[in-house]
């Protein structure tokens, strides 16, 4: 089994191997959304910081589903695994924090830091 985001960037000589391809497009803008809260629940809600306590998390389910529709439209061309480690860097961002708790300024700046990263990544390929 191969899995890559990028099946053009792969050798002939690995291509030649493989029997069978499937392609799993990218994401759209609803399942963008759907894998940021998953990421959120997984990396934030369902976790618990150092000393064993809930993340504490100062921003509304309200307020999240606003910013995630915000942001499944502007991260077109993000794999499942990019949202991952956009959510994994949110986490480290609380864990990094002085309160360790998740707050709206904390998630947008990681969220326009990881966009912005992903577009410079984009103009070098």
């Amino acid at each position: 089994i191969l899995a890559t985001n990028r099946p053009g960037d792969l050798d002939p000589a690995v291509l030649n191997r493989i029997d069978d391809a499937l392609e799993f497009p990218a994401p759209g803008v609803e399942e963008r959304k759907k894998l940021m809260n998953l990421y959120l629940r997984k990396y934030l809600i369902d976790d618990k910081d150092i000393k064993g306590e809930p993340i504490k998390i100062n921003v509304t389910q309200e307020t999240l589903d606003k910013i995630f529709a915000d942001v499944a439209k502007k991260t077109t061309g993000f794999s499942g695994r990019d949202l991952a480690k956009m959510m994994g860097a949110v986490q480290a961002a609380v864990f990094g924090s002085v309160q360790g708790i998740l707050t709206e300024e904390i998630l947008l700046d990681v969220i326009n830091y990881k966009i912005k990263e992903f577009e410079k990544r984009k103009l070098l390929q």
